[in-house]
């Protein structure tokens, strides 16, 4: 009776040089989404004294099997009033009216483009991986 043999070797080195370059493609392209987001966000916050457009930060890590990126501004007032939050939540005319890629000047700053620019990151994500599995 002959045996049947497989080798996985060759197999399981393509699939762990797949999923490498997946996952460095993905972070790449997340890095640019979270890039792209605190650009437009920082142009359309309200500016004072310009604290708040400053104060973005940036991260993009990776958590279990996902790429996670984020983008948070931080601008406190006198005590603990937290001017980022109240400026993103409140409703309020700006003092300086403007606008930057098509988004005023104004609240929910990080959240408009947030979801007005999510087909492009969805584009950007997809088309980035889809390099990386080359």
């Amino acid at each position: 009776m002959a045996a049947l043999t497989f080798d996985l070797g060759s197999f399981n080195s393509n699939m762990t040089r797949i999923a490498s370059g997946a996952d460095a493609a993905g972070m790449r392209a997340m890095n640019d989404c979270v890039d792209d987001l605190a650009r437009i966000a920082s142009n359309i916050a309200p500016i004072d004294k310009s604290s708040l457009r400053k104060s973005h930060k940036k991260s993009v890590k990776k958590e279990g099997g996902n790429i996670v990126g984020e983008v948070s501004f931080s601008a406190y007032g006198r005590g603990n009033f937290n001017y980022a939050i109240a400026m993103h939540e409140w409703s309020y005319t700006p003092s300086q009216a403007g606008s930057f890629n098509g988004y005023a000047v104004g609240a929910k700053y990080l959240e408009r483009p947030l979801k007005g620019e999510s087909q492009k990151y969805l584009t950007w994500l997809g088309e980035g991986i889809q390099k990386g599995l080359k």
